[in-house]
């Protein structure tokens, strides 16, 4: 299994529940291919992440060039390896918040998306170190790939980080103030020399995973009702959120 960070502030207790916003095609997917997917970091909107690792790679060839400079020889350079840290880093992110007006605006922007929740010690036992992924959109059936490591944390917002001998995942737990609505909790997977935009990691039995599907609260009656209906066929808690409900109508 995954590693779930225990230094502090990263640790996420492992009965803590997670949620994970999505549209429906998402949830469809999950569900008839009882796959989880990770995107690439690299390929996500926001530059600064993992911009510790672009900076200290910058420092590493600072120093580099002032060792050269000065008459010194380079044995063993690691800036190769930083060079490849983001580029192979893969991740699914989670939340802390069961309910949230703001991520299902951003996440079901059709109000028709959902909500699942599981745990993190779920979510740790299907990010395994030597399990297959199916690596390809075109074709998740194709020949599967090996990831190396993986790890399970929270993300700290707005504090400086500082570097150390696990700043090549830490780097991956930070991110700006803007962002701290989302209270996010990050699976990170790390895969070498591979050119897919996604991975995906196998949870099978989907219902063991999922321990509840949530409904946005804004979707109208038909689609409730066929949401529900297709849940039943997978054994599938389902309910609608009941955010924007009167106390007296829950």
């Amino acid at each position: 299994m995954t590693r779930i960070i225990k230094d502090t502030p990263y640790n996420i207790e492992a009965t803590a529940k997670l949620h994970r916003y999505m549209n429906f095609s998402q949830f469809l997917f999950m569900v008839e291919h009882q796959l989880l997917y990770f995107t690439r970091i690299s390929l996500w909107d926001d530059p600064f992440e993992g911009n510790d690792v672009v900076n200290l790679k910058k420092a590493l060839r600072q120093e580099e060039k002032r060792i050269i400079s000065q008459g010194g020889q380079i044995i063993s350079s690691p800036v190769g390896y930083m060079s490849k840290i983001k580029n192979d880093r893969f991740a699914s992110s989670w939340s802390l918040l069961g309910e949230s007006d703001a991520m299902w605006r951003i996440y079901s922007r059709d109000r028709l998306g959902v909500k699942i929740q599981t745990t993190a010690s779920k979510l740790d036992a299907h990010t395994q170190y030597d399990i297959n992924i199916k690596m390809s959109d075109k074709d998740i059936n194709e020949r599967p790939m090996i990831h190396q490591e993986g790890s399970l944390g929270k993300i700290v917002y707005g504090k400086e980080h500082v570097l150390s001998r696990n700043s090549d995942i830490t780097s991956f737990l930070h991110k700006r103030k803007p962002f701290e609505h989302e209270q996010e909790v990050r699976s990170i997977v790390r895969l070498m020399d591979s050119k897919s935009p996604y991975l995906y990691e196998p949870i099978n039995p989907v219902e063991e995973f999922v321990e509840k599907v949530v409904i946005d609260p804004r979707a109208p009656a038909w689609h409730v009702k066929s949401v529900k209906k297709y849940c039943e066929r997978f054994n599938l808690h389902c309910e609608q959120s009941n955010l924007y409900l009167f106390l007296e109508d829950v």
